[in-house]
């Protein structure tokens, strides 16, 4: 090579012996060559133990009833949910992915919300096996699926978001072909994908940033022809996304939620005492090895895919995963490509890893079946039910200050008499209130005034909360404790101030 001449971009058809650092061809059929490809089998059955688990997420209490909401013709805000008025007008944009957890919900019950926990889950799971483990030196590409599946799983939620991380997989999948060389993902795949996705959740906007990025690598590459074609995709899949309830401002959601996330831990920065932050430093060490192997670096479209996805996982804890489903078909090419395996399984042995495989992966469905309709429905532990009942059983409305977390929790089991201080949807009440909320449940300093403007008529807060250990004794008392939340009631419900006018536009 001239010196200072661009390096080469890496291909994924070398020939049969691959020299020079090129990744491996891929296989076009997934078939079971190899002792190792066993462990998409092995991954499938945890996979379907752990998520056939009791529902747990704290959001998916409230994504079900805005979906049932939607259903009922109530539009898409969740009024009358909150007795405050949004910060600014609200209105969700994972509408048709609540829509499918309330029609699980009301065709199954909570149950349903588990089944399509499982099959999600298991489509994740079985897909980054498909996409990681497909192609020579399975072996070496183990190494990448093995943490990378147990990350995913552990990241397993019943929220939109999970059928984010399937598309995800398909995205990381595509992406790995452009970025060394290959055609780009077909049009009458993409749009419609992308148009279902937008209706679901956020991560629908990693498609066009992806399609951006890899134009940017191929013209580091010197692949001025798939330049076009990558742009003109990533114009498309924005314009078709607009195709939704709120139209183009969906393209702003983000920043709008981003905007809202003081309180929320998911969106704080990476840190080390995440696992997933550990993954990510072990996927780049792994292609940072491979790229230092045979004397022959990566290309610099390659270098700097890797280094935007990294810096976008550690840019907050809830992108780790994103980014690791993102890098790992990289780090799995390259590291099938120094690291080859030979294939000496004959017909016989091929059949008999085949069954095993099929039993695996239909004893992974069956396990988690059998979970998901013996577990209970809902986790106990973490669902005041008892406080719910009381709640539902007092006249309405009921005005109540609450922990963030136990929102969805009294939005679906209290009644619809019930109206909180705080729900979920953040983006409803701005960073002000949110900070001025927990401040309040803090006893900072002027606590007094926020309480005082917020007027509840019940208090259901952590045992152990400042304030409710405050009120205990001073003109409030605890009626119930329950699942290590208690409910609060005035000693004199007469007192109880309404609600004053100056608190509607959102007091804190």
């Amino acid at each position: 090579m001239t010196p200072g001449a661009p390096s080469p971009p890496a291909v994924l058809d070398p020939p049969a012996e691959p020299a020079g650092g090129a990744a491996p061809p891929l296989r076009r059929r997934w078939e079971v060559r190899s002792p190792w490809s066993l462990l998409v089998g092995a991954a499938l059955f945890a996979t379907g133990l752990v998520a056939g688990r009791s529902v747990l997420e704290t959001d998916v209490f409230w994504h079900v009833r805005l979906g049932q909401d939607i259903l009922a013709g109530r539009g898409l805000s969740g009024a009358g949910w909150s007795y405050t008025t949004p910060h600014s007008a609200w209105r969700s944009t994972e509408w048709l992915g609540e829509v499918a957890l309330a029609a699980a919900h009301d065709t199954f019950g909570w149950r349903g919300v588990i089944g399509l926990r499982l099959a999600l889950a298991l489509m994740l799971v079985g897909g980054l096996g498909v996409t990681l483990l497909r192609g020579k030196s399975v072996r070496a590409r183990a190494l990448v699926f093995v943490p990378v599946a147990a990350s995913a799983v552990n990241s397993i939620e019943e929220r939109p978001q999970l059928l984010s991380f399937v598309l995800l997989v398909w995205v990381a999948a595509w992406a790995r072909t452009s970025l060394h060389g290959g055609r780009p993902v077909r049009w009458w795949v993409l749009l419609p994908v992308t148009l279902l996705w937008a209706q679901v959740h956020g991560y629908w906007l990693l498609v066009p940033a992806v399609l951006v990025l890899l134009c940017v690598c191929r013209l580091l590459d010197g692949d001025r022809a798939a330049v076009l074609p990558l742009a003109a995709r990533a114009v498309a899949v924005v314009a078709v996304a607009c195709v939704n309830p709120l139209g183009p401002s969906l393209l702003v959601a983000p920043i709008r939620l981003h905007a809202a996330t003081a309180i929320i831990q998911e969106w704080r920065p990476s840190n080390a005492a995440a696992p997933n932050f550990w993954l990510l430093l072990a996927l780049v060490a792994g292609l940072v090895w491979a790229w230092s192997r045979r004397g022959v670096g990566a290309g610099h479209g390659e270098l700097l895919y890797a280094a935007a996805v990294v810096a976008y996982g550690f840019s907050a804890l809830r992108n780790l995963t994103p980014a690791a489903l993102l890098l790992a078909p990289v780090v799995a090419e390259r590291l099938a490509a120094v690291w080859p395996e030979r294939e000496q399984l004959g017909t016989t042995e091929r059949r008999v890893l085949g069954a095993a495989q099929a039993v695996l992966v239909v004893g992974g469905v069956v396990a988690g079946t059998v979970n998901a309709l013996t577990v209970p429905a809902v986790q106990p532990s973490s669902t005041p039910l008892a406080i719910a009942a009381a709640l539902r059983a007092e006249p309405g409305p009921r005005r109540v200050v609450n922990g963030y977390n136990v929102s969805g929790r009294l939005l679906a089991f209290a009644g619809p008499g019930v109206q909180v201080a705080v729900d979920g949807r953040s983006d409803r009440y701005g960073n002000r209130y949110l900070l001025d909320y927990v401040g309040m449940l803090n006893m900072t300093p002027g606590w007094e005034g926020r309480f005082s403007e917020l007027a509840p008529t019940d208090i259901v807060l952590a045992t152990g909360t400042p304030l409710a250990y405050h009120l205990a004794g001073h003109g409030w008392h605890v009626v119930l404790t329950d699942q290590g939340y208690e409910l609060l009631q005035p000693d004199d419900p007469t007192m109880v101030p309404t609600v004053p006018a100056a608190c509607l536009p959102g007091c804190l």
